[in-house]
């Protein structure tokens, strides 16, 4: 039995369709894939922690986490406040940077609603509302304990922390902005992840369905003055290397590329293990003792 042409046709409008339809019922999954589970808890890697609740504005609770050393001889007087990407939750991701709470920093990880223990659930515009609300408190936390702030955004975390950080009343106690492994626009990211999933054009006609809201993009050249630093990988197979050289390109001075030449994605650090981390530290401590003095 052979397919007429419009036969063909309709068939191929019926995949389009299928697909079409199948990831719009997904896209909230594209973006967020949260986890409740407990993976790990930094008190059983001997540290000291403290509970952060945020309550929004539409009545949900969210949490965050401080993490701190028993040991506070070497303390850099220094705040990362951690964003993480879209998998799993606080629970797992602090493990990226909690070696550096040894180092003498201090180190604030939180769960977006519908993550860990957080309520409600994921989307853009509550998201950034609370992420805004969340920076807010931490860094009045810093103000009243004389601590310097440094905003760290991973993957999605990254634009995230570069969206929300436009809506924050007062940024004099961001020392710092750290943005690794992520991107300037939700939609161009899923293009280029589709691509490898999908045959063209239908990747790029699906990617139309990702919201665009309150992606980065337009709000990067505005992180300025405040000091930015880009990390990215070079061979990054989840968010490719030259999402991150768009972000620089965007971004105004004073900025620095930090290339990583690796294939993972945000896993070059290796518990700061890896000689790159202990450069990248090296370059944090000389940036805060520069910025010491000026804590208000």
């Amino acid at each position: 039995m052979r397919l007429s042409f419009l036969e063909g046709e309709t068939v191929a409008y019926k995949i389009i369709f299928f697909f079409s339809f199948f990831f719009i019922l997904n896209c909230s999954n594209f973006l967020y894939s949260p986890t409740r589970e407990k993976y790990f808890d930094p008190k059983e890697f001997g540290y000291q922690t403290s509970e952060i609740e945020l309550k929004a504005e539409d009545g949900i609770h969210t949490y965050g986490t401080l993490i701190t050393s028993k040991n506070q001889s070497n303390s850099k007087n220094t705040v990362i406040l951690l964003f993480n990407g879209n998998g799993e939750n606080q629970s797992s991701h602090f493990l990226s940077l909690v070696w550096m709470v040894d180092r003498g920093y201090d180190l604030v990880t939180y769960d977006y609603r519908g993550y860990g223990r957080s309520e409600g659930k994921p989307n853009p515009g509550d998201i950034n509302s609370d992420v805004v609300k969340f920076i807010e408190n931490i860094s009045l936390y810093c103000k009243i304990n004389r601590k310097n702030l440094i905003l760290y955004g991973q993957s999605l975390g990254g634009a995230i922390t570069m969206r929300a950080l436009a809506d924050v009343k007062d940024k004099s106690l961001i020392k710092l902005v750290i943005i690794e492994g992520s991107f300037t626009s939700y939609r161009k990211v899923a293009r280029t992840i589709l691509r490898k999933n999908i045959f063209p054009p239908l990747h790029y006609l699906l990617s139309f369905f990702v919201t665009d809201s309150y992606s980065p993009e337009e709000k990067i050249s505005e992180i300025s003055p405040i000091p930015l630093i880009v990390i990215h990988e070079t061979e990054d197979p989840i968010v490719p290397f030259e999402n991150g050289k768009s972000i620089f390109q965007l971004a105004n001075d004073p900025k620095q590329f930090w290339e990583v030449r690796s294939d993972g994605h945000i896993r070059w650090m290796n518990m700061g293990r890896d000689p790159n981390a202990q450069k990248f530290l090296e370059l944090l401590n000389r940036f805060i003792l520069m910025n010491d003095q000026s804590i208000d």
